[in-house]
């Protein structure tokens, strides 16, 4: 399955405001378990510190394109994305915008 799903990611905010479907299919997730929760509490992350460095590298560059990242489906699968993102500012605050395919 290829997608391309943008999913907003903030420092001091829920982290997944899910924009398309694609995201909910790929996951496996409903729109409700995710509205409002972290990536960190929804297991998405194969290793929760590879996380922290992927923002990391999108603070510190501006932006990251095609890293390969792992990505956990609700039923425990790991999935293997190419994760592409880059910092917006958003009414003065900036948020990461990370498109996985």
């Amino acid at each position: 399955m290829r997608c391309k799903e943008i999913v907003g990611f903030h420092p001091r905010l829920p982290a997944a405001t899910v924009k398309t479907t694609s995201f909910l299919e790929l996951s496996g997730h409903k729109r409700e378990e995710v509205i409002g929760r972290t990536s960190l509490e929804l297991k998405i992350w194969e290793v929760a510190e590879n996380r922290g460095d992927f923002i990391g590298e999108v603070q510190q560059g501006g932006s990251v394109v095609n890293i390969e990242t792992k990505f956990r489906t609700k039923d425990g699968s790991i999935r293997l994305l190419l994760s592409s993102a880059e910092q917006l500012a958003l009414g003065g605050q900036t948020v990461s915008d990370h498109r996985l395919e």
